[in-house]
């Protein structure tokens, strides 16, 4: 496959799971304009956000999210699958069971990759 960085480098996020099957999940590129006239009630450049409950499926290795709110509101209320990975206790490495569609680059897979704050 090919590499893409469609918001650019330094893109940071967060990611939260708890034990009660709440998640919470925001990620942000760098560099977004800044205006005085920006309201912080708009996000500025690309960023996503969202949270919801979930649940894994150790077995497939996967886990399945519900929606209940997102900065992309066609987004709400919707329920998607991920595969999971854990290469070692600190990282999480997320990709998507199906590719998504996007007008400019085609059928992409995301390949998200975290590691556990300190």
């Amino acid at each position: 496959g090919t590499k893409h960085e469609p918001w650019g480098s330094g893109v940071e996020g967060i990611a939260m799971f708890d034990e009660n099957g709440h998640y919470s999940w925001q990620i942000m590129s760098a560099n977004r304009p800044k205006s005085e006239g920006t309201s912080p009630r708009i996000p500025v450049g690309q960023v996503n956000c969202f949270f919801g409950t979930y649940t894994v499926d150790e077995k497939a290795k996967t886990y399945t999210v519900h929606l209940e709110r997102c900065t992309f509101p066609q987004w709400d209320g919707t329920d998607g699958t991920n595969n999971l990975a854990m290469p070692t206790e600190n990282e999480l490495n997320i990709t998507t069971t199906q590719p998504i569609p996007d007008p400019q680059m085609g059928p992409f897979v995301p390949h998200i990759n975290f590691k556990r704050a300190k």
